[in-house]
């Protein structure tokens, strides 16, 4: 047997592939739970960071009497983009779609299987059953 084939033997052995890859998924998830948690909070206090960077560009322009004033505001506006970019990695969580009205409906009315206030609904009438449900 050569070499490379004892190399070959023991990394199957040894699984190397299997766990190369666990590991990859692992990084690759804490990776995107980083970034998702990165995202939330750069969306939650951009005005914060937004207010730091108008002072820096305030500072620097001051301190420069204005001479490099188009490329403080070239780097803000590229902060501000990135700082966007990052927030937009946010987790975002599903809104429920607002159904349609049609003409059935009456105006301003949607589907929603339930009645509208003041409508009556099967079941809602004396011989609806009061008390605890019978087993």
């Amino acid at each position: 047997m050569s070499f490379a084939d004892d190399m070959k033997k023991k990394i199957d052995e040894l699984e190397v592939e299997r766990r190369l890859k666990e590991l990859a998924d692992g990084a690759d998830k804490t990776v995107n739970e980083t970034v998702e948690k990165a995202g939330a909070l750069a969306h939650e206090r951009r005005g914060e960071v937004e207010g730091w960077i108008a002072h820096a560009s305030e500072a620097v322009n001051t301190k420069t009497k204005g001479q490099y004033a188009d490329k403080v505001d070239k780097v803000r506006t590229g902060l501000l983009s990135g700082l966007d970019k990052l927030a937009a990695k946010r987790p975002m969580h599903p809104v429920a779609e607002i159904e349609e009205s049609t003409e059935e409906d009456g105006p301003g009315q949607a589907q929603t299987g339930q009645a509208q206030p003041g409508q009556a609904q099967p079941g809602d009438g004396p011989d609806r059953p009061e008390g605890p449900p019978l087993s």
